[in-house]
């Protein structure tokens, strides 16, 4: 429901589906008239006819005692062939006929006796997506609720009729009919219920205020739905526009109003529709307005009605506009230029509306009418053909008795847009094409070489034009053949072919019927614009630089910046754009857009073409490769006169290879003294040259004329037009239009082969510093020709567009030079030399140079590019005639390496001399082993290095018998053996007297042990034979001292063994002292080595003396001990038997004491007791 000021309008939104069908004759009885007139509005009924013919709308009238609930699905256009045939001329009486292929489907349905019915009119506005909404005709009514029903009708009955196709009025008016077909209704369709006031279940309630715009609450508006605006008849009072309009952009916003939404606008006022309208058409949808008038009565649309008569007039003036004007170029470009600056649809990126923002038509080939309500009339016309099928037209005017109608210039304008928006949209993806496939390497390479070249083109005065008039664009053929050129446009399909795709076949033929014009226009003018791009390139040294510039700068290859500025190059090409419809100035945008595409699109393949030209001739003269076509062949090669060699004529066909021998020639002719002065530079050491003084010096050395010089270095200019925006200028040099094309390209181009092969050179030098023996890489540095970066490329497969990297030429020089050093002999020189300074110094002290005054040299027939050949002498001066040059760097270097080896190698041989004077053939022979150059006999080890005379790490890069004299490997370590010989041989006798001293001594120091070791024995001896006298009678005291004295006996036998040797040992030493004191021969050598050996023995046998001594006097001393400690013994035993027998004569005499004691005792007892019993006895007792 909304809800707009203080009023209330119901809203309910339903599908509407049913297929096509056709209208029956239909008339109102006064009695049915009086029913619906008196009926208390409370019953609606929705009409919605969408027509998919113009002259659906024709006047319509009903009568009926019985409901009709009929639904139908609007659809978007089709062509009108597949569509429907209906066509529908108007009749005397206004009585519509009407033929075709249609379908109905009506229900008769029990709701009362007295129903009523209410006429609706439905009308729809094109804009958006849709060029003109059209549907097969519908009826649709609804029964409203009622009282309760008195009798009920049939349950169903219908009928449908349909008239047949050449049908024609009737003196009655009533429609003649043949043939009819049903149509289920697909699952999208939706009945209306009894009730018009219930919504079905998908609309959307929503609240207008008059405050701002409706706020959705439900289910968006889908495809197909119908909004419906409607009010109690007797609420008349005027709605707010705002709120209207600003509810419309909500939902639009909101993406409830799609396109082919039906909006019923019962309810609002004249203002209201005006104002949503406008609203309708900014947005850019395809919106469906119906008005239905409760007293059944039919009004005019409110909005666009893509089936009223006003819009079929427009669509149809629309096509005889562009059925007349679209025969010329400029009204074409006119057509698609309107189209392109008309607003976007809502949504849209790319598509346009072809409607102003006030709803008028972006282009008009008329002055269509200004206001609504002027008359109109039908024109039958049963033989010509219409757009979408019509039999007839629309016109001002009225006619007496004819099917007369009042003018709805909206209806009108949208009509007229329509149709030329589908053929706008048409014509703009031709163009689009065009600009995109040109851009195609293989098809630009095609195009290019359709046409043959002729290099007068460009200042031809010929007026060919003027002998066929305003008939050029139909004898375009023959003009071709006059030329001698085939047809670009047809010899190129995939630039130039068309496809059509409307829904209408008029809009297809006006669109084969334009591009045929401008394929016409583009075969004639395209040669003339391709030689004059071609003559300008191929004959400017500009052209050197390729692609290389910008759209503010400037490009080496410059085009005419405009249409204009090409058309404006010879007088054919004036006239051709007179012919064609063109003024002076062809300001079209799109029309421009395309000739710059095609123009760019010639000037890639030539730029392509010419740099591979280019690329084949640095490759030839950098590294030799000869070319896959000789270019040579081409006719008027030269490379003395480019010039004229530019403007000899080609066939069709040959205009590449043509363009790639021209850059071949340009190549042939500049690098060569490019390359010169690169390599005179690099090796005079003189610093490197910029771009303009490499151009000052080939105008100096007459490579390049004053003209070529000057074009060189005189920078391009570029001006502006009334925008802003860059355009290209010209002015005459030598007699012809030439383009100030920039030269920074072409400087570059030219700096950039400089670098290269200076960078060759000097790379080569610094890998050979750091690695003599690097492996070649032939392809480290390279020319990289920015002249053939920055095209666009298009893939007509996958449709995308890239952009050109740029292509690579090897710089060969790197390779020859680096060999070339590679082949010299300044590392072995520089080995051979150091070897020599060894053998000569036998000191193992070569030390380090850091000058020569030698030269050195590789193999120059490695040297075989012209430019290292033309300045042969200088390279091999600059690389190795100095101390400073690369090669007499790379001797110095290799010297002080090999200085370091071979000092090394005369060490080893010294210690190998040490080492072989221990060896046991020196003491064999009192001589070392011999070391010999080539031999291994000898050899030792430092670290992991193992030196010997037939490697000692020295000489690894050249031969002793190479000439460059050296010495063979091993001859230091030899050198430092034989050297360090007899000093070796006297260590090695030093070594032994020191050994024989120390043998002797200890021979000594044995002897003196051994003698007091005897003594000691001899002192053991003795004490044990005393013992054995103090016990004569004892054996074993006796055996001790026989041991005792054996003992020393063997050790005195000891001690003068070792007194022998030692005396011995010092014999020997005396031997080695002097042998040590003598110049080493062999003989002292052999007796100190005798000596030695023999004092070894001697001392060993005076230790051996000494140890037995020593041994024989430890065995006196336990000898001496055992026999003590048995004299001992045996004389306690003695003792003690001597003492037992007194014990036991003493124990006797103590027997007779102790019994005389007891006898005492007694006695005395008795003489006290005897005192007791008598005193006087007591002396007695005492």
């Amino acid at each position: 429901m909304y809800k707009v000021g203080k009023k209330w309008v119901f809203a309910s939104l339903f599908m509407l589906s049913l297929g096509s069908f056709m209208l029956t004759d239909v008339s109102v009885r006064a009695d049915t008239q009086d029913k619906l007139n008196s009926n208390d509005n409370n019953t609606r009924t929705a009409l919605t006819a969408t027509a998919a013919d113009p002259s659906s709308q024709a006047p319509v009238s009903e009568a009926a005692d019985t409901t009709q609930e009929v639904s139908t699905t609007a659809e978007p256009v089709q062509s009108a062939a597949s569509k429907s045939d209906a066509v529908v001329a108007p009749s005397s009486d206004g009585t519509a006929h009407a033929t075709g292929t249609t379908s109905a489907a009506s229900q008769v349905s029990s709701t009362g006796s007295n129903e009523a019915m209410s006429d609706t009119q439905q009308t729809s506005i094109a804009t958006g997506n849709e060029s003109a909404a059209s549907s097969e005709a519908a009826i649709s009514t609804s029964a409203s609720e009622a009282a309760p029903a008195a009798s009920t009708t049939p349950e169903s009955a219908a009928t449908s009729t349909a008239a047949s196709d050449n049908a024609v009025p009737t003196s009655d008016g009533n429609k003649s009919a043949s043939s009819s077909k049903s149509s289920v209704p697909t699952d999208s369709n939706v009945s209306l219920t009894e009730d018009a006031k219930k919504a079905d279940s998908t609309a959307s309630d929503l609240e207008l205020t008059d405050n701002g715009p409706a706020t959705a609450k439900a289910t968006t508006v889908k495809l197909g739905q119908r909004a419906m605006f409607s009010a109690p008849a007797d609420d008349t009072g005027t709605d707010d526009v705002e709120a209207v309009v600003n509810s419309y952009n909500e939902l639009v916003s909101q993406g409830k109003i799609t396109d082919n939404t039906t909006m019923d606008v019962t309810a609002l006022s004249d203002d209201q529709l005006k104002a949503l309208k406008a609203a309708i058409v900014k947005s850019g949808k395809t919106v469906t307005l119906a008005k239905v008038d409760a007293t059944a009565q039919n009004l005019s649309a409110a909005a666009v009605d893509t089936s009223s008569p006003s819009y079929q007039m427009g669509y149809t003036d629309a096509w005889n506009d562009l059925k007349n004007g679209t025969g010329k170029v400029p009204t074409i470009a006119d057509i698609v230029d309107a189209y392109n600056n008309s607003p976007l649809v809502a949504g849209s990126t790319t598509e346009h509306t072809m409607l102003n923002a006030d709803g008028t038509p972006a282009w008009t080939g008329r002055k269509i009418p200004a206001t609504d309500g002027v008359s109109i009339t039908w024109n039958m016309d049963l033989i010509g053909t219409y757009p979408l099928n019509q039999k007839g037209y629309w016109k001002l005017g009225s006619t007496f008795l004819g099917n007369n109608k009042t003018l709805t210039l909206s209806d009108y304008r949208a009509g007229y847009a329509a149709y030329v928006k589908d053929y706008a949209k048409q014509m703009v993806n031709f163009m689009t094409q065009v600009q995109n496939q040109v851009q195609n390497p293989d098809n630009g390479d095609k195009l290019v070489n359709t046409t043959k070249y002729n290099s007068s083109d460009l200042t031809a005065t010929s007026d060919i034009w003027s002998i066929f008039g305003t008939a050029i664009t139909t004898v375009i053929g023959k003009l071709l053949n006059v030329l001698g050129q085939k047809d670009v446009t047809s010899s190129n399909p995939a630039i130039f072919g068309v496809n059509t795709n409307s829904s209408d076949s008029t809009v297809n033929d006006l669109v084969k019927s334009s591009v045929t014009t401008i394929n016409g226009f583009i075969a004639l003018a395209l040669p003339y614009i391709q030689n004059g791009i071609m003559n300008q390139a191929l004959s400017d040294i500009r052209s050197f630089g390729g692609s290389q510039g910008s759209q503010t700068d400037g490009f080496s290859v410059t085009l005419p910046a405009t249409l204009t500025e090409a058309m404006n190059l010879n007088a054919p090409l004036q006239k051709l754009a007179s012919a064609f419809g063109f003024g002076n100035v062809i300001s079209s945008t799109i029309v421009n857009n395309v000739y710059l595409s095609i123009a760019k699109g010639v000037r890639t393949a030539i730029n392509s073409h010419f740099q591979t030209g280019l690329d084949a001739a640095v490759a030839n003269i950098m590294n030799g490769t000869v070319p896959a076509i000789d270019y040579t062949k081409v006719t008027g090669y030269s490379t003395t006169d480019i010039g004229k060699f530019a403007t000899t004529n080609q066939n069709a066909g040959d205009i590449t290879k043509f363009v790639e021998a021209i850059g071949y020639a340009y190549g042939q002719k500049l690098v060569p003294a490019i390359l010169k002065m690169a390599v005179n530079n690099v090796t005079s050491n003189t610093g490197t040259l910029t771009a303009r003084q490499i151009v000052d010096q080939l105008h100096a050395d007459k490579v390049i004329s004053d003209t070529e010089y000057t074009l060189l270095t005189t920078p391009g200019t570029t001006g502006t037009d009334s925008a802003g925006n860059p355009t290209t200028k010209y002015s005459e040099v030598t007699g012809k239009v030439n383009y100030q094309a920039n030269p920074t390209g072409a400087m570059n181009t030219i700096l950039a082969i400089y670098n290269a092969e200076v960078n060759a050179i000097n790379q080569a030098k610094a890998d050979f510093a750091a690695n003599p023996n690097t492996t070649i890489d032939s392809s480290k540095v390279q020319f990289v020709n920015q002249g053939t970066a920055g095209n666009n490329v298009y893939d007509s497969k996958t449709g995308t567009m890239t952009v050109s990297t740029a292509i690579t030429v090897n710089a060969g020089d790197y390779a020859k030079i680096l060999a070339y050093l590679q082949s010299s002999d300044a590392a072995k020189q520089g080995q051979a030399d150091a070897d020599v300074t060894s053998h000569d110094q036998k000191n193992g002290q070569v030390v380090d140079i850091s000058t020569t005054d030698k030269t050195f040299k590789g193999d120059t027939s490695l040297l075989s590019s012209d430019q290292l050949k033309n300045s042969l002498d200088a390279i091999v001066q600059s690389l190795g005639q100095s101390a400073s040059s690369t090669l007499g760097k790379y001797y110095i270097e290799s010297y002080n390496a090999e200085a370091k080896l071979a000092n090394a190698a005369f060490a080893a041989g010294q210690q190998a001399a040490n080492e072989q004077a221990k060896s046991d053939y020196f003491k064999k022979n009192g001589t070392l082993p011999t070391a010999t150059v080539g031999d291994d006999s000898v050899s030792t080890k430092v670290g992991d290095v193992t030196y010997s005379g037939a490697n000692d790490g020295t000489a690894s890069d050249y031969s002793s018998t190479s000439g460059l004299g050296g010495f063979a490997t091993g001859t230091a370590f030899v050198d430092g053996y034989v050297k360090n010989t007899q000093t070796a041989i006297k260590n090695a006798l030093n070594d032994i007297y020191n050994d024989t001293h120390v043998q002797a001594s200890n021979a000594a120091s044995d002897a003196s042990r051994a003698s007091d070791a005897a003594e000691s024995a001899n002192a053991y001896a003795s004490a044990a034979s005393d013992a054995a006298l103090v016990n004569p009678n004892n054996a074993t005291v006796a055996s001790d001292a026989k041991v005792a004295s054996d003992a020393a006996v063997s050790a005195d036998e000891q001690a003068t063994v070792a007194k022998k040797g030692a005396s011995d040992a010092a014999v020997q030493e005396k031997i080695t002292s002097d042998a040590a004191a003598g110049d080493g021969n062999a003989s002292d050598a052999k007796a100190a080595n005798v000596a030695e050996s023999a004092a070894a023995s001697d001392a060993s046998d005076a230790k051996a003396a000494a140890d037995k001594a020593e041994r024989d006097r430890d065995n006196a001393s336990n000898a001496a001990k055992d026999a003590n400690n048995g004299a001992i013994e045996s004389l306690a035993n003695s003792a003690a038997s001597d003492a037992t027998s007194r014990a036991a004569s003493a124990a006797s005499d103590a027997k007779v004491a102790s019994d005389a004691a007891v006898k005492a005792a007694s006695d005395a007892s008795a003489a006290s007791d005897a005192a007791v019993k008598n005193p006087a006895a007591q002396s007695d007792a005492e």
